[in-house]
């Protein structure tokens, strides 16, 4: 039961600070969206490089883990990404209906990989 609210826990930090640090960037994406050349691969792969570069801070800045358990770890890792993912395609679709030029599928990607590289660098150099 201890590890369940852990993990209640973290998901709901994890979702604040995805807020806040991801939401000024899903607001930069929209005008980023306006390029007539779609390069959402190379743009992913950017992103990508950024969620390490934030996981990297967030280790510094919180270097030891919350979660004790292997197997909740490893949950964390595969359902970040995908939660983060889902939550900016929301809030994709939402704007979307006031504006025509926005895709929320790219944005699901975007947010995917800015938060799977901090998962990633978490989950590798965190202290449990």
């Amino acid at each position: 039961m201890e590890e369940l609210l852990v993990l209640l826990i973290q998901a709901v930090f994890e979702l604040v600070v995805f807020i806040f640090t991801a939401f000024p960037i899903e607001l930069f994406m929209y005008t980023w969206e306006r390029d007539e050349d779609n390069r959402t691969s190379l743009k992913c792969f950017l992103l990508f490089l950024f969620g390490l570069a934030l996981g990297g801070i967030s280790v510094i800045v919180f270097p030891k883990s919350i979660i004790s358990q292997p197997w909740l770890r490893v949950t964390t890792l595969l359902l970040a990404p995908v939660v983060a993912g889902l939550a900016s395609k929301t809030l994709a679709e939402y704007v979307s209906r006031k504006k025509d030029d926005v895709w929320p599928k790219r944005h699901f990607w975007y947010s995917f990989f800015i938060c799977l590289g901090g998962v990633i660098v978490r989950f590798a150099y965190c202290a449990r």
